[in-house]
């Protein structure tokens, strides 16, 4: 026993040995430490600052430093004060084509801390300033006749109803703030005063 808790060990040490080391690192609470963040350690893909207009939530998006396939998502800033900066608020996962992901976010709180994890699909557009998310939908279709076919045969009444919001074609998703699309901290969302 004694002998494979040292072999694990020297396992777990031997990167160490060779000259890596192990990275850690401070996740930023703050829109400006957030900006100087993805400053330092640069952007590529979804990675950024995102803000949410529909929920007033800004976010920061950052790869994973063990997986290169997975992004957190954190929060910056929030007009709900239930979700403080630096909470984890869901995980992004890349799939085999550019651009689009797996996302999955906590939907509930529990105790102070997120809860339940629902998964949606994300888009990254290709000017990669917008990630479009798509949520799961169940429609329900259910016609008289199935319910009951005799009476319905007997009646031959037929009622279709039809209604269309054209709020359900707006997308929803996340506006990227920064780094900016031309990198002179410009947004294309918010006017900038010289």
């Amino acid at each position: 026993m004694l002998r494979e808790v040292i072999i694990s060990c020297v396992c777990l040490a031997a990167p160490y040995a060779q000259g890596t080391e192990m990275r850690s690192v401070e996740i930023p609470v703050d829109y400006t430490a957030a900006c100087d963040y993805i400053d330092i350690k640069g952007a590529t893909g979804a990675e950024g600052l995102w803000e949410y207009p529909g929920d007033g939530i800004t976010v920061l998006i950052v790869r994973d430093d063990y997986d290169k396939y997975k992004y957190s998502i954190r929060v910056v800033e929030s007009d709900d004060v239930r979700l403080k900066p630096g909470m984890l608020m869901g995980h992004l996962y890349e799939s085999a084509q550019a651009g689009k992901y797996r996302m999955s976010l906590y939907t509930s709180m529990e105790h102070g801390l997120p809860a339940k994890l629902k998964d949606c699909y994300a888009v990254l557009s290709k000017d990669m300033q917008t990630l479009t998310v798509e949520s799961a939908k169940v429609t329900v279709k259910v016609g008289a006749s199935t319910l009951l076919p005799v009476f319905w045969n007997k009646l031959r009444l037929s009622l279709r109803l039809n209604v269309t919001n054209p709020l359900e074609k707006l997308p929803e998703g996340l506006r990227r703030i920064y780094p900016s699309y031309d990198g002179n901290g410009s947004s294309l969302y918010h006017q900038r005063i010289l």
